[in-house]
């Protein structure tokens, strides 16, 4: 928006790392940030995970694992383990 009006009233453009090297630089105000507790308390109905991991069995072979988890109600929904992972499974 500050280009298009420096464009119309004098004929220039005005890049936004330009402006921003001008302007005031305010230091945050660590009192105030949203701590990691506060943001999934407030988000959880929004937010969904899924992961993949490896599991070492006790015969040194693997299991590819893959859950979803609902932060919300703070369940998982759906996870899949196999030993022979596809490119189907993965999907």
């Amino acid at each position: 928006m500050l280009g298009v009006r420096s464009e119309q009233a004098l004929g220039f453009t005005v890049s936004v790392a330009t402006v921003s090297r001008y302007l005031q630089r305010k230091e945050p105000d660590h009192r105030q940030r949203q701590q990691s507790r506060t943001f999934l308390r407030n988000h959880r109905g929004a937010i969904g995970a899924m992961n993949f991991f490896v599991v070492p069995t006790a015969r040194f072979s693997l299991l590819y694992v893959w859950f979803v988890i609902d932060h919300r109600r703070r369940r998982v929904p759906g996870f899949n383990v196999t030993a022979h992972p596809t490119s189907l499974w993965t999907i």
